[in-house]
């Protein structure tokens, strides 16, 4: 069963232009123009800083 969530006009209408703006992309596209919308950065600079973040929290010769 799902539940509907109420919205107030203006925000159904943003969340109606979305949708119709992402219906021809893959859910991996949408995604990643959520988080450059919401970070302000591409996932691609965001998943480097972070991989290189837990590379150097991981290295046993960066922990001593």
């Amino acid at each position: 069963m799902v539940k509907s969530v109420k919205v107030h006009d203006d925000t159904h209408r943003v969340l109606k232009q979305m949708k119709n703006q992402t219906r021809g992309k893959s859910i991996d596209e949408v995604i990643r123009g959520m988080i450059r919308t919401a970070t302000g950065v591409s996932v691609e600079r965001f998943a480097v800083r972070k991989s290189l973040d837990l590379t150097n929290y991981m290295d046993p010769e960066k922990q001593k």
